[in-house]
């Protein structure tokens, strides 16, 4: 079974209020926006989201990154996560050493790239937030104050705790696995994850807000959209990213 990627990554500049959507097979998709009204501080790089999903079947997998001081290292981190996993996502939930040492390679990318820039680029560094999903499981690591989100049976729940921690920086494995929050439970037919930037959750703190975009039958590429446009319409004074990927253990019933 063949693999789909969607990308948005720091080389794709967006006018601001415009949302931009990919899909990544039937069970996963990405939105991003520059954002409702201008950021009270200059960003390095017109957006510095970067957010990237690739599916295989029912599996899928999404990656964030919020980038600070330029897009560079939220761009070299998403983008090796998900070249990682070019053969193939995995059948089952990675050992937890495993996914660590995934996330540890690719912010050695990072850290190689970024050291040879001149500042403010330089200093670029990136949260971090990914979540597997698959008939019958769920897994998600987080670095810093990006969020990964479930929604079940209605409800939103935010998985993680946000903390303003970074990847991008010459940091050694045992102090990445430190920083990483990781999970693995078991998936109900019709869940939901969503990966968003604090561009979102800070236009949108309401988990009924987020839950209610999955009340009736939806698919990720149209989930994606509408989460992205709550943020833009609040107005948010930032940069917006989510990655959205749907469970279905019964087969096709919650695609497009």
């Amino acid at each position: 079974m063949s693999l789909t990627q969607a990308l948005l990554d720091g080389a794709s500049p967006q006018v601001m209020g415009d949302v931009r959507v990919q899909a990544a097979g039937r069970h996963a998709a990405v939105a991003r926006s520059a954002g409702g009204v201008a950021k009270s501080i200059p960003s390095v790089d017109p957006i510095e989201d970067v957010v990237a999903a690739t599916s295989e079947g029912e599996r899928f997998l999404l990656v964030l990154g919020d980038g600070h001081e330029g897009s560079d290292a939220a761009t070299t981190i998403v983008s090796a996560l998900i070249w990682a996993f070019e053969l193939g996502l995995p059948p089952r939930p990675l050992a937890t050493d495993a996914l660590a040492a995934a996330v540890t390679a690719a912010n050695d990318h990072a850290w190689h790239a970024v050291r040879r820039l001149a500042y403010p680029r330089r200093a670029s560094r990136t949260t971090l937030s990914m979540a597997f999903g698959g008939p019958g499981w769920i897994q998600w690591a987080s670095v810093g104050d990006s969020s990964v989100m479930l929604v079940r049976d209605g409800v939103a729940t935010v998985l993680n705790k946000p903390a303003p921690v970074y990847l991008g920086g010459p940091l050694e494995p045992d102090h990445i696995r430190q920083l990483m929050e990781v999970q693995t439970f078991a998936a109900h037919d019709g869940d939901w994850l969503v990966v968003a930037s604090d561009g979102y959750t800070d236009a949108c703190p309401s988990l009924p807000l987020t839950a209610s975009v999955f009340a009736e039958p939806i698919d990720a590429y149209n989930a994606a959209v509408q989460l992205v446009h709550q943020a833009v319409s609040a107005p948010a004074n930032d940069h917006v990213a989510v990655g959205v990927g749907g469970i279905s253990l019964d087969g096709d019933r919650r695609s497009a």
